[in-house]
């Protein structure tokens, strides 16, 4: 058996909560981070914290809602060959939360909106994109993207798994 070096990876989540009643799913309008526009809530795991508890306790940080039954449904990530570090964003959904929803927190403002209106709105960089793996639709669970030669300044390339 051959040893492999380990990656450092970053370990990130996001979670698409779907109320039932309106049809409508909660996002945030992001202004305070690099990844700015419509997106929905999640931040990253703390050491040591199990995945589903991470994205309970964002979730609730960031909008005050308390989330259960959360469901993962994919993946979006990406490699640095660089500095051989992944950046790795776990997504899940649920239609399961409770509580009152906080105006907005630091990351910025929260709402309730239906998918048109998300698809007509400022996103954040590749969130439609993200949209149908956590919706289910079509065959793909991971969004992955490869730095095609290796270098900082190169441009990079979105796959669909």
């Amino acid at each position: 058996m051959s040893e492999h070096p380990l990656e450092n990876v970053e370990i990130t989540t996001m979670c698409m909560v779907y109320d039932v009643t309106t049809d409508k799913v909660l996002v945030q309008n992001r202004t305070s981070k690099a990844y700015c526009g419509i997106a929905f809530p999640g931040g990253h795991t703390e050491p040591g914290e199990p995945l589903v508890p991470s994205v309970i306790r964002e979730v609730k940080e960031e909008t005050g809602l308390t989330i259960a039954k959360v469901v993962p449904c994919g993946f979006k990530d990406w490699y640095y060959p660089s500095s051989n570090k992944r950046y790795l964003v776990l997504l899940f959904k649920t239609d399961t939360f409770y509580g009152h929803l906080k105006p907005r927190s630091h990351e910025g403002e929260n709402l309730w909106l239906t998918l048109d209106e998300i698809k007509n709105s400022q996103t954040a960089e590749y969130f439609l994109d993200m949209l149908p793996i956590f919706l289910g639709q079509g065959q793909h669970s991971e969004m992955f993207f490869s730095n095609v030669d290796h270098k900082p300044s190169s441009q990079w390339q979105k796959n669909l798994y």
